[in-house]
């Protein structure tokens, strides 16, 4: 084994379960480094699972499994021993680390799936945010998980937009050193969170992307690794200036996406294929229409992955004559441009609280305790 390159000793590895290569962890320090090393982490990413997350249960199925009734091998997973009596939002999901919060709470953890470890966060230095606040009026509060590449070092960002006084700042949480940092350059920040972006960042090519409320309707592009604040010129698409919700980010096929909706004009989503031109927008899908949503009020659409099936995996809202909304995750074949639900074989999900999560199965740790400084 000391005689064994390290590219020859990856392979071997990326044949173990990730449970298994948690344990693999005690053999040596450089074995301890090398289950945090990016080039095994890439490795595998292809072989993404898509986790499933309905009120207080969770999922996980290989995106290759996906189908219009869940398998009876899909993988329920035990949420981590947090917030027993609320729910769990998703921050963000980096090399299979996942960023979670309590539902009404500014708790926050680090967990992996694969392994079971959670690690607490504390709550950002200073929040004057009221349980479960997000929008006052005269301040907002968007929050984001991302990696830092150049060090090495998971990030969570707090991102806060004072409307009175026409700018933001950013507090960063770095897991390396396992506290909150509040840079001087990350202060004074001329970009300000617009009421209808999502609460939590989509993490791409280094930065968290929100929605501004600028009137370019730029998107914010917080840079974790350098705390510089960027605007990015999402596509003009006047066909859909007047849509129904808030057009979403998202990544998609590893270009930064918009999602745009329409009362009558249904979904089109954008990709940008060169990150931050502006020329490079291009129009990837037009979905006119969702068979399956027929008899329901038309709605949103969050998320979007292509599955390895030719299929597409959506995440959507529709509206309910109550007023109130109710969420789907739907299977769009593009090819014949049809749709269906998909529901478990026992149909125990609940309907008013689902959402789908790409992530890889992998044995990074939550803490770098074991790591050489």
């Amino acid at each position: 084994m000391p005689h064994l390159l390290e590219e020859i000793i990856i392979e071997i590895l990326l044949r173990s379960s990730p449970k298994s290569l948690s344990k693999f962890r005690c053999v040596s320090k450089p074995w301890s480094l090398l289950f945090n090393n990016l080039k095994l982490i890439e490795m595998i990413k292809n072989n993404f699972s898509i986790m499933l997350i309905s009120g207080y249960d969770m999922y996980s199925i290989d995106n290759e499994s996906l189908s219009s009734s869940l398998p009876n091998s899909i993988e329920r997973i035990h949420r981590p021993l947090i917030g027993i009596f609320r729910g769990i939002s998703v921050v963000g999901c980096c090399n299979g680390l996942f960023c979670i919060r309590n539902t009404g709470h500014h708790d926050f953890s680090l967990w992996n799936p694969s392994t079971g470890d959670c690690i607490r966060i504390p709550s950002p230095p200073g929040d004057q945010f009221q349980v479960g606040y997000y929008w006052n009026g005269h301040e907002g509060i968007g929050y984001g998980f991302g990696y830092d590449s150049k060090t090495d070092d998971y990030k969570l960002v707090c991102f806060i937009s004072y409307f009175n006084l026409n700018q933001s700042e950013a507090k960063i949480y770095s897991l390396r050193s396992g506290s909150w940092e509040q840079f001087k350059r990350t202060q004074n920040i001329p970009w300000l969170l617009s009421s209808r972006s999502p609460r939590y960042g989509v993490f791409h090519n280094g930065a968290l992307h929100w929605q501004s409320s600028s009137s370019s309707k730029a998107l914010i592009a917080f840079h974790v690794t350098d705390g510089l604040t960027r605007g990015i010129s999402p596509q003009k698409n006047s066909n859909f200036d007047k849509f129904y919700g808030t057009p979403c980010i998202d990544v998609l096929d590893g270009c930064l996406c918009m999602i745009y909706c329409n009362v009558k004009l249904g979904f089109e989503v954008w990709l940008m294929k060169n990150y931050g031109k502006k020329e490079s927008w291009t129009k990837t899908y037009s979905i006119s229409k969702l068979t399956s949503l027929e008899t329901r009020s038309f709605g949103g659409l969050r998320r979007i992955e292509c599955l390895k099936t030719g299929e597409i995996l959506l995440e959507v809202y529709y509206n309910e004559k109550n007023g109130f909304y109710k969420e789907a995750l739907v299977l769009y074949d593009p090819k014949n441009k049809t749709s269906m639900d998909l529901k478990p074989d026992k149909g125990t999900w609940s309907s008013n609280s689902l959402s789908f999560h790409r992530y890889v199965k992998s044995a990074v740790s939550v803490s770098f305790s074991t790591k050489a400084d």
